[in-house]
């Protein structure tokens, strides 16, 4: 039980660094590019098909993480309690 209800508070962590992650890449796509190539060459600029790429990718990643957190993902309150284990029969033993 409680490992279940821990893993679901930092798993949301999670999502929200990686939204905001997505929304850098959104309003700073030239810093994205540079972090995930620029930084390789000397004097170079990124295409504008990777510009769109990358924001076209974020926007994507940014919806999907809110639709997981907000949408898909069960409040507390709703989980089903743990079923208790069924008592064993007093009939034949098994071996």
């Amino acid at each position: 039980m409680l490992a279940s209800s821990t893993t679901n508070h930092f798993g949301h962590i999670g999502l929200w660094i990686v939204f905001v992650t997505s929304v850098v890449n959104l309003f700073f796509p030239r810093f994205a590019w540079w972090c995930a190539e620029g930084w390789k060459f000397k004097n170079v600029k990124p295409s504008k098909l990777w510009l769109f790429l990358n924001g076209f990718c974020s926007v994507l990643v940014a919806v999907g993480v809110l639709l997981i957190i907000f949408v898909l993902e069960k409040p507390p309150s709703e989980e089903e309690p743990p079923k208790k284990p069924q008592p064993r029969s007093e009939g034949r033993r098994q071996r």
